[in-house]
């Protein structure tokens, strides 16, 4: 995971500032062991544990994270090796965990997916809402895609240099400063901070990465 290779401090922060206030849950299906059942989500609604929230809630935004499903991640990491360390296995060095979710399926949301025939008055033509449709189906497709490459490792080239460049922007630094460090393979580009900062945007978007606002590039000051 870009993040964690990135932040070298994050899973050591983690570690000593979250974990020790890790409990889990007393329903029946975390009891039996199960950490795909905890989720960010879930947590935030559990009044008994307001105490760890409050505590992952600061590291969080600490390191500035806000995507849900990077919070799933340490939720279930947190859930794991809370198992491991109770059943005395050393927990003394473990990282963020991808996510271990059982939904590893396609399942597209498709805005006004419903449809009525002109001739049972309804107002849209079937090629027009067929074309709405494959639209987004394809959008949701290639989003899929993306989200399960990066979810569990398996980015290719491209892919993993985009988001170890969106770490890179999201914790300070500049798209002309990227553009620098990675000067080598972004020559035969007239604009490397263009290149770089697209690459950034879409991946982000793809993702569901939350960008800081800022400038693209630092503005040389006048004397």
């Amino acid at each position: 995971m870009a993040l964690v290779e990135y932040k070298k401090d994050l899973s050591t922060s983690l570690r000593r500032d979250v974990f020790p206030f890790y409990q889990p849950p007393k329903d029946s299906d975390l009891a039996m062991r199960n950490p795909k059942s905890e989720t960010w989500a879930r947590l935030q609604g559990d009044m008994e544990r307001r105490e760890l929230v409050a505590k992952l809630q600061f590291w969080a935004d600490h390191f500035q994270i806000s995507e849900e499903w990077l919070l799933d991640c340490v939720v279930q990491t947190l859930a794991h090796n809370f198992w491991l360390k109770h059943d005395g296995f050393d927990t003394r060095n473990w990282t963020i965990n991808l996510p271990l979710y059982d939904d590893i399926y396609f399942s597209p949301k498709l805005v006004a997916n419903g449809w009525i025939p002109p001739s049972g008055g309804g107002s849209q033509s079937w090629d027009d809402f067929k074309s709405s449709m494959l639209k987004q189906f394809h959008k949701e497709l290639n989003r899929f895609r993306t989200e399960s490459y990066t979810r569990f490792g398996a980015l290719k080239a491209d892919l993993r240099t985009d988001a170890k460049w969106t770490v890179m922007y999201k914790y300070g630094k500049l798209a002309l400063e990227i553009a620098a460090l990675e000067h080598s393979s972004l020559k035969r580009y007239s604009d490397p901070e263009q290149v770089v900062y697209r690459r950034i945007k879409r991946f982000a978007q793809e993702n569901s990465v939350t960008l800081p606002t800022r400038r693209r590039h630092r503005v040389v000051q006048r004397s």
